[in-house]
């Protein structure tokens, strides 16, 4: 039997030339190398760009402008602005003040450290200081105000009517509300001011006195 012949096959081709593992290793070390550099260069670059955008150093604390340090205002302590007080408005009171034994309404009098069982200062104390007395002075000037009666002077004991024994510094409130002609007339003023008091609880609150010079 006469053998048929197999499929016509081309001339052999050569084999497909082989890498060799060290052709691989060197083009990755490249590789890296390149990302290593492009890598230190872009920090590079945006150092410069941190560095020029960066805030101006700040001026010396010994360079600075220094604020003043402005002065304590010295206090004034409690008794001595309540003695000013009281001697600024005895001041005004004297003004023009004429001693002509007209009727007035004594509203108050009082000296430092006096104790009155019948009044109270702001704290519930029978004892008044100065500053109770000035304050006193204030509270009966806006309720005389508040009946009518506007012109309140503060006088000290000595400079006016009979004189009697009582401290020099003796501070006296006074209404002056003028059309007052006899002590009855004048006590009908004071029940008005004080229509729940009575009696010796009326005097202690409102007494009508003549404004003339001062005698024994």
């Amino acid at each position: 039997q006469v053998p048929r012949p197999g499929p016509l096959q081309g001339p052999p081709q050569p084999a497909p030339p082989t890498r060799r593992r060290g052709d691989i290793t060197t083009a990755i070390i490249i590789v890296l190398a390149a990302l290593l550099v492009a890598a230190v260069v872009l920090g590079i670059v945006r150092g410069h760009g941190d560095s020029s955008d960066a805030a101006p150093s700040s001026v010396p604390a010994s360079s600075a402008s220094q604020t003043p340090t402005p002065t304590p205002t010295p206090t004034v302590d409690e008794r001595t602005q309540a003695l000013d007080n009281l001697n600024d408005a005895r001041s005004r009171s004297m003004q023009n003040l004429v001693l002509n034994g007209r009727w007035v309404l004594q509203l108050d009098s009082k000296y430092e450290g006096v104790y009155d069982p019948q009044q109270t200062t702001a704290n519930g104390s029978h004892s008044f200081g100065l500053p109770d007395i000035y304050q006193h002075y204030q509270d009966l000037a806006s309720y005389a105000g508040s009946k009518g009666l506007h012109n309140i002077l503060l006088l000290k004991a000595t400079d006016f009517g009979t004189q009697v024994a009582l401290p020099a510094d003796t501070w006296v409130t006074l209404a002056d509300p003028g059309g007052i002609d006899s002590y009855e007339a004048g006590l009908a003023v004071c029940s008005t001011l004080y229509p729940t008091l009575s009696g010796d609880d009326l005097l202690n609150s409102c007494m009508p006195r003549q404004l003339s010079q001062p005698h024994s």
